[in-house]
């Protein structure tokens, strides 16, 4: 058998192995968690809702009904009733900190831009307790 020949077999082999160790996998959608089984850990933009939690947390919803709290490295949100900016890089989906940019109060007419530590999914009903002004348990 010649080298480029063992070489083809050998990378069609490994190929092969490596569709075969996914296909045990659920991956019907995704947005949802394989894991936990739990909603969905990306949402979609645009946002439905988003409301300033505390001035280093935004609670986003997306039109399904998705919810995560962005926490920010820093305080960068300290008027709950400034506007929120967001930027989306790349696509619409958010499963991360690096895929939005958000700015937070406004002040003197420039947005104070956020950085955004972490994404964290949570409940439809967690985000109902927040967005109705309810501490979450």
């Amino acid at each position: 058998m010649s080298p480029f020949r063992l070489l083809a077999t050998a990378g069609v082999l490994g190929a092969a192995l490596t569709v075969g160790g996914c296909a045990d996998k659920d991956n019907s959608s995704p947005l949802h968690s394989v894991e936990t089984g739990k909603h969905r850990t990306c949402l979609m933009a645009p946002m439905d809702n988003t409301k300033i939690i505390d001035d280093s947390t935004l609670l986003m919803i997306d039109r399904s009904g998705a919810a995560a709290l962005a926490h920010m490295s820093g305080s960068c949100m300290i008027d709950p009733t400034s506007p929120v900016i967001m930027k989306y890089h790349g696509t619409d989906s958010v499963c991360g900190p690096l895929d939005l940019d958000i700015s937070g109060t406004v002040t003197g007419g420039l947005p104070i831009p956020c950085i955004v530590a972490s994404v964290e999914p949570i409940s439809k009903a967690q985000a109902q307790t927040l967005l109705n002004g309810k501490p979450a348990h």
